[in-house]
């Protein structure tokens, strides 16, 4: 009970993301910030799930989608949030089915831990105001 307290004080908002949490603890990934607060294009306030920020700027995101992402309206406004989300170039968004850090977990990890070390070694393109060139 006290583990399922100290996660809901985290951020989770549901078993499905303390499921991840738990699952990512035990692989010893790095402890992501949760439930992210950031504003929309049109000012709303909306939460991130999972965040990892990493050396050189990148991002990883991990949305924990459950049955609620399927009904339309949500399905349309995640469809809309996750076009947002990649117009920053050193931003990665996944979704992982709420379930899957149960009933998939060596999966998970295997998406998770590959999308890390690629954001981790990912260049960081500056731009040159010279040239006009990227480098």
């Amino acid at each position: 009970m006290q583990l399922a307290l100290l996660d809901v004080i985290g951020g989770a908002q549901s078993l499905e993301e303390i499921d991840f949490a738990r699952l990512c603890r035990r692989a010893g990934l790095p402890e992501p910030s949760r439930q992210e607060r950031r504003r929309d294009a049109r000012g709303k306030v909306r939460f991130l799930d999972v965040e990892w920020r990493l050396r050189g700027g990148g991002r990883l995101v991990v949305e924990v989608d459950g049955v609620g992402h399927m009904e339309r309206e949500q399905w349309y406004d995640d469809l809309l949030r996750d076009a947002e989300l990649g117009s920053d170039s050193r931003t990665v968004r996944i979704r992982i089915p709420a379930g899957a850090a149960r009933h998939e977990p060596e999966r998970v990890l295997a998406i998770v831990r590959g999308h890390l070390a690629a954001l981790d070694r990912r260049p960081v393109r500056t731009w040159d105001p010279y040239t006009g060139s990227s480098f």
